[in-house]
């Protein structure tokens, strides 16, 4: 099993637009599940705490290996979906590690 975690920090810093935000983004990136059989789990947690340092959400998905989060990456409906997720994003962080 292959885990892939992102996590991003809005450009907005207004709390009431980010939690907006994360709410449209969770929506999108769930919808996914329907769509890319690959993907074997996914939740879009966001930060409780605010610590200036923290990201603001997090993308948590399993995949069964290297060749399916290829699959995810490249397939239309996630490419979409990650366009609308970079035009509201300042920063990204991602690592890929087996469980």
């Amino acid at each position: 099993m292959l885990r892939h975690v992102l996590i991003f920090t809005l450009k907005t810093d207004d709390p009431a637009e980010k939690a907006e935000q994360i709410a449209e983004i969770r929506t999108r990136l769930v919808g996914l599940m329907d769509v890319i059989p690959e993907i074997k789990r996914m939740e879009v947690p966001a930060d409780s705490t605010g610590i200036d340092r923290n990201g603001d959400f997090a993308i948590d998905s399993d995949f069964d290996d290297e060749e399916g989060l290829r699959a995810y990456v490249v397939h239309p409906a996630h490419v979409e979906v990650a366009q609308f997720i970079g035009s509201l994003v300042a920063s990204r962080a991602a690592i890929d590690f087996t469980v």
